[in-house]
C-alpha cells in the first residue's frame, strides 16, 4: 500500500465550549492509504485533552510506513490485528485513521457498502443531535434559535442553572439530550433530576466521572431516563464494565481504534442488552463517513462535527436536518477537496 497524510486545522464557525474546555480550531490528520489503485481515507484528530500531538502522530505514522508500503492488505481486520499491537498504547486515533481507509479501500474493491452489511433491521436509522454549547440560558437559547434542528445535545457543567432546560424548552419541542461530560456529582445531578424530566430529556451522557461509580449507580436508582457512558467508554474491553453501571454506551472510532473494534463493541453490547449510541468530536466529513457506518445499527448518534465547521476538507455522508444521507459509492463514499490536497 501507498501512504500519503495531510495535515489540517479544522476551523469551528463558533467558538466550541464544554465543561472542561473552549476552542475555535482542530489539528487533524487525514491519511490516505492506496492498494491497487484505490485510494481510502480515515482521520485522526489531535485532541488536546488526550495529550497526543499532530506531530506525535506524523512521526509514528512515518514509522509505520514501511511495513505498510509492504503489507499484502487482504481485508480491514487482518490488518487492524497486524498494526494494533504497534498503536493500542496511546494510538489509538491514528490506529483508527489506518483502520477507517483500509475499510474505505476493501469497500470499493468489493463494491460493498459497510453501513449496509452492519444494518439491524429491527432499527431505524437514527437522527444524529446538533450540539449546543455550555454557556448561559440566553447564550444557549440563542444557538437553538440559530439552528432549527429536530434533536439537541446540551453541554451542560457544575455550575450550570438547571433553569437554563426551562428556557430551552420555552423556544423548541426538539429531542433534548444531555451530556455533563463527567462535571456531576450526586447532588448535582439530583438537583437537576426535576428538570430532566420535567423538560422530557431523551437521555444523560456521562454525569459523574469515570472512577465516581458510586454515585453512578446511587443516581440510577433514581433515574428513569437511560444514562449514557461516554468518557467510561473507551474501548472494546469498557462494554462489560458498562453493562454494570450504564444504560447505553457511546462508541467513538477514535477511542476504540477505528471501525474493526467498533463493530465487535455494538455485537457485544447487543449481546448484553445495552442500547448503542455512537459519537463524534470535533472532526471532519472523512471521521464522520466512517463513524455513521454503524448507525444502522444504533438506537441514538451524534454526527455533526463536520457541520460545526467552516472549512470540512471533503465530501462524504451528509448530515441534514439530522437526517443521515450516504453517498451513491461504495465504500466510506469520501473525497478530499482541492483545498487539502494542495
Amino acid at each position: 500500500m501507498q501512504v500519503k497524510y495531510f495535515p489540517y486545522s479544522l476551523k469551528l464557525a463558533k467558538v466550541f465550549k464544554i465543561s472542561y474546555e473552549a476552542r475555535t480550531e482542530q489539528p487533524t490528520l487525514i491519511v490516505e492509504l492506496t492498494h491497487n489503485g484505490v485510494k481510502g481515507y480515515g482521520e485522526a484528530t489531535a485532541i488536546s485533552y488526550y495529550h497526543v500531538t499532530l506531530d506525535q502522530m506524523v512521526d509514528k505514522l512515518k514509522e509505520l510506513t514501511p511495513f505498510l508500503e509492504s503489507y499484502v492488505f487482504s481485508t480491514p481486520d487482518k490488518l487492524w490485528d497486524e498494526i494494533s499491537p504497534l498503536l493500542i498504547n496511546g494510538h489509538s486515533f491514528l490506529l483508527s485513521a489506518i483502520d477507517c481507509a483500509a475499510h474505505d479501500i476493501f469497500g470499493q474493491i468489493n463494491k460493498e457498502k459497510p453501513h449496509e452489511l452492519i444494518a439491524d433491521s429491527s432499527k431505524e436509522l437514527p437522527l444524529s443531535n446538533y450540539t449546543i454549547s455550555i454557556g448561559s440560558a440566553k447564550e444557549m437559547v440563542d444557538q437553538i434559535l440559530d439552528k432549527p434542528w429536530p434533536v439537541y445535545k446540551l453541554k451542560l457543567g457544575a455550575d450550570t442553572d438547571p433553569n437554563v432546560l426551562l428556557e430551552i424548552r420555552k423556544v423548541t419541542n426538539s429531542s433534548l439530550r444531555i451530556d455533563a461530560n463527567a462535571a456531576w456529582d450526586l447532588e448535582i445531578a439530583t438537583k437537576w433530576l426535576p428538570f430532566l424530566l420535567e423538560s422530557g430529556v431523551e437521555l444523560v451522557e456521562q454525569p459523574f466521572a469515570i472512577d465516581n461509580t458510586d454515585d453512578l449507580d446511587e443516581f440510577r436508582k433514581i433515574c428513569s431516563i437511560p444514562i449514557v457512558a461516554d468518557e467510561s467508554c473507551q474501548k472494546e474491553e469498557d462494554v462489560e464494565f458498562c453493562a454494570r453501571h450504564f444504560d447505553a454506551i457511546n462508541i467513538k472510532l477514535m477511542k476504540c481504534g477505528g471501525l474493526t473494534p467498533a463493530i465487535r463493541m455494538v455485537k457485544r453490547a447487543r449481546e448484553l442488552k445495552l442500547k448503542l449510541m455512537a459519537g463524534c468530536m470535533t472532526e471532519s466529513s472523512v471521521g464522520i463517513s466512517a463513524m455513521t457506518q454503524i448507525a444502522t445499527s444504533l438506537d441514538y448518534i451524534d454526527a455533526d462535527g463536520a457541520i460545526l465547521l467552516s472549512n470540512d476538507p471533503a465530501v462524504g455522508v451528509e448530515i441534514i436536518e439530522g437526517k443521515i444521507m450516504y453517498p451513491n459509492s461504495y465504500g466510506l463514499g469520501i473525497k478530499l477537496k482541492k483545498d487539502i490536497l494542495k
